[in-house]
């Protein structure tokens, strides 16, 4: 019988459906062996969900399991019972939770946080009932069991923290000894919490009676900082992320310098990692450069950077340039566009813009470098070029005027839609007729010039404006409407042409557009009420230009979230609560348990406490720098905190029961060690 049942747990381990051996495997749910009954809850767990009905039989034997001498099989009845997805047995099932939530063992409670959740998403209507277990489990001072207690409080009540409050200071000295996945999830409430009930690090408040200068912090803010600050060295990548984006938010900027050395450090991590790490620091660098500005060289692209992340590292390099790492950086990034990948030669112009409009001294050598890829012959990286160009040419229109008309001449080797209709906006002319009675005879001279050059090319694009893109089209109907509006005379011919073959266009979008300029500017002699309009519509003041970024970071999701990797809110997202202005009172969290309030089960977890474990009054978790947060914090959190009460129905036991008491404590740890 124990051989075929693990060979049964074996074939259920690759993935095969054995639901149809459920009657035959559910029978030895009544056998005195603990190896099979193991193996058969293994095997309930499993496959309840698709057998609920014929699970729901043996109810019975799963309630008297809740009684049996091993924590393994008392956790695993429990599974069991919260894994069966029918209604009518809820009331059971929240029975059985309550009685495992004050279990000698810490195993069986951590069962029990995990089933609340399960009971919670089949009947939503007994919150109140769940709450009132969560409560319960938050006052155990087993790291093992608070962080299943906390996942559970996550799921079912996140807005009440005002039950997080007489616990605040007992979970941030326990979060360095939870495991990993407890580290990462308490890290994430903790922020939650501290963004509710505590003032932003860098506030300057003031109070009658006295002053809060710039370093004023709340005491437990500190507590929560200094708790979690170690944690910024795990090997968990995750547990380093969340510590991370909480010093972030709460800490002060001087603080922050020690969380920017862990997150590079973890950038350097596996190729999944990496990715989720830069895309976090590309969005921390927006709001505080400085601070990534010593790293400059740890974001520097490696052949082995997947085409996300090295966007992500161009997009923070042009973060943190200065004037002192600005030649350093041209020349990586020069380096950069002999890549043989056009995808990221094209990100990489995308940068050098940004570096010459940041940097103007620069501004020429990065012009000079577009330009000559301005002929590359990848479509994608020629029209990236130009259109970095434009955006840099509209910012100093001045400066740059003979690079434009080295753009014209050069239109003809230009295939992309994009650069080709760049190249024709800039041939209006628009940018440069800001300042027209104030110019020099020789820029007078200049813009002749210029003005004969736009109109040689705009007479061989005319001839080629059926074959060209929409984009390129509807560019050449404004560029000649600029250009009449400077010489009506020699343009009206080109004009008449160019809405003749536009009014023929199939494109609708076109035609209609068509019809509007002809009533704007009409060359063919027929009466127009608008006419004088034409002016102000296709010289109309036009937005400031935006260079091409990038990885333009335009998610505002909290930093280490799914929503925040994915630049949308996943399902369960809840954005974070700005800091309050005035300050929550803070004698909430001195509020505690006292001992001696009679509940049922006190004495199972009051083993846990500092007298049993023979930490005197002090307990584990305090210490001596941390005596100054609050005298009452550590004596409350080890005795009074962590039970209801140290007596239960038979409060006359003597000191040999309590030492029997212990005993079987110590097995059921022991036991419940192994099993993990």
């Amino acid at each position: 019988k124990l051989d075929a049942l693990k060979r049964l747990i074996a074939l259920m381990a690759t993935g095969r459906d054995v639901s149809v051996f459920f009657p035959s495997v559910v029978v030895n749910i009544v056998s005195e062996s603990f190896e099979v009954k193991v193996l058969v809850y293994m095997f309930l767990v499993r496959t309840a969900d698709q057998k609920p009905e014929e699970a729901l039989l043996s109810i019975n034997s799963f309630q008297k399991d809740l009684a049996h001498p091993n924590p393994r099989v008392r956790a695993l009845a429990l599974r069991v019972m919260s894994s069966i997805r029918i209604q009518v047995i809820v009331p059971v099932v929240i029975l059985a939770a309550r009685k495992c939530a004050v279990d000698p063992s810490p195993y069986v409670r951590k069962s029990a946080a995990h089933a609340i959740p399960k009971i919670y998403r089949m009947d939503n209507t007994r919150k109140e009932e769940l709450i009132e277990i969560i409560e319960t489990m938050l006052r155990d001072s087993t790291p093992f069991v608070l962080s299943s207690a906390v996942a559970a409080f996550t799921e079912v009540c996140p807005d009440r923290i005002d039950l997080l409050h007489r616990h605040y200071r007992k979970i941030c000295r326990m979060l360095v000894d939870m495991d990993e996945w407890g580290q990462i999830l308490l890290s994430e409430l903790l922020l939650r919490y501290a963004r509710s009930q505590f003032l932003a690090p860098d506030a300057h408040t003031r109070e009658l009676g006295g002053s809060r200068g710039p370093g004023w912090m709340d005491e437990d803010h500190r507590l929560l900082l200094r708790c979690t600050r170690p944690l910024l060295q795990s090997q968990n990548a995750g547990v380093v992320m969340a510590v991370a984006a909480l010093h972030f938010y709460l800490s002060p900027a001087a603080d922050l310098p020690k969380v920017v050395r862990a997150l590079v450090f973890t950038a350097h991590g596996r190729p999944e990692v990496r990715h989720v790490v830069i895309k976090n620091i590309c969005t921390m660098v927006t709001t505080q450069p400085i601070l990534f500005q010593s790293h400059f060289n740890a974001f520097f692209v490696t052949p082995r950077d997947p085409l996300q992340v090295r966007a992500l590292k161009l997009e923070i390099l042009t973060h943190i340039v200065t004037s002192e790492n600005a030649p350093t950086l041209l020349r990586e990034l020069q380096a950069y566009l002999r890549s043989s990948n056009h995808d990221f030669v094209a990100l990489t112009i995308r940068a050098i813009g940004r570096c010459a409009a940041i940097m103007p001294q620069i501004a020429s050598v990065c012009i000079r470098s577009l330009l000559e890829l301005s002929l590359h012959p990848s479509p994608k990286v020629a029209s990236e070029a130009v259109v970095v160009i434009r955006a840099l040419v509209q910012q100093n229109p001045k400066e740059h005027i003979v690079v434009v008309m080295r753009l014209m001449r050069r239109l003809d080797s230009l295939i992309a839609p994009e650069a080709r209709s760049a190249v024709i906006w800039l041939a209006g002319g628009e940018i440069f007729d800001g300042d027209a009675e104030n110019i020099k005879a020789s820029d007078k001279e200049l813009r002749e010039k210029f003005f004969e050059l736009a109109v040689q090319m705009m007479r061989r694009v005319v001839k080629s404006f059926p074959d060209e893109h929409e984009m390129t089209k509807q560019q050449i109907v404004n560029t000649s409407c600029k250009m009449y509006i400077q010489d009506p005379i020699r343009i009206a011919p080109m004009l008449k042409v160019v809405f003749a073959l536009a009014a023929a266009d199939p494109s609708v979008d076109m035609r209609d557009r068509i019809r509007v300029f002809r009533a704007l500017f009409p060359v063919d002699g027929k009466p127009s009420a608008v006419k004088h309009f034409g002016d102000a519509v296709v010289l109309c003041a036009k937005p400031e230009p935006k260079l091409p970024s990038p990885a333009m970071q335009t998610c505002e999701h909290a930093l280490g979230s799914l929503s925040h990797f994915m630049d949308h809110m996943a399902p369960g997202y809840t954005p974070l609560a700005k800091h309050p202005t005035v300050q929550p009172p803070t004698n909430v969290r001195e509020q505690y348990f006292a001992g001696g309030s009679g509940r049922e089960g006190s004495s199972a977890i009051a083993v846990h406490n500092g007298k049993s474990n023979g930490l005197g009054a002090s307990g584990f978790y305090s210490s001596s720098d941390d005596s100054d947060d609050s005298d009452s914090d550590s004596s409350s959190y080890t005795g009074s905190d962590d039970s209801d009460d140290s007596s239960d129905d038979s409060g006359d036991s003597s000191d040999d029961d309590e030492d029997e008491d212990e005993d079987d404590e110590s097995d059921d740890s022991s036991s419940s060690n192994d099993s993990d």
